[in-house]
């Protein structure tokens, strides 16, 4: 909890620049699934962040149990920027203009199916990665 604590703000002060150009989103790549259990897993991506960052930003994963998100998917993980707050994260590394975070999601089905994917959104578009598949583990 120690670590959240000392990540958290400098993310936050990362992600809170004041900009007056527009903000593109430039990508999120969802790198993998790792620590895979019956009702979670911990999710790793790869942020690309504009050179100039509105207070509105969020990034984070969503995930769903169908391939096209189409059944209300959960995010499990997110930082917004002027909210200053994250839910899931583990670890934030930050180099240059990219921004990889590791996030934990929990309360998912045992022995089920599930589809992973990042995401960068600001007021007016939501940029998503790639799709990765994971099953959770059963009961036994």
């Amino acid at each position: 909890m120690k670590r959240l604590s000392v990540i958290l703000p400098f993310l936050a002060a990362v992600l809170m620049c004041a900009c007056e150009k527009s903000s593109v989103l430039t990508g999120a790549t969802t790198l993998e699934v790792t620590e895979i259990s019956m009702t979670g897993a911990t999710f790793v991506g790869n942020f690309v962040l504009p050179e100039q960052i509105a207070n509105d930003l969020e990034l984070g994963f969503e995930v769903s149990s169908t391939p096209d998100f189409g059944d209300g998917s959960t995010k499990l993980f997110s930082v917004t920027a002027y909210k200053n707050e994250a839910t899931g994260l583990r670890s934030a590394e930050i180099s240059k203009n990219e921004l990889v975070v590791r996030a934990s999601g929990e309360g998912l089905n045992p022995d089920s199916t599930y589809y992973v994917r990042a995401y960068m959104k600001n007021y007016d578009s939501v940029y998503y990665g790639n799709v990765i598949q994971f099953r959770t583990s059963g009961n036994s």
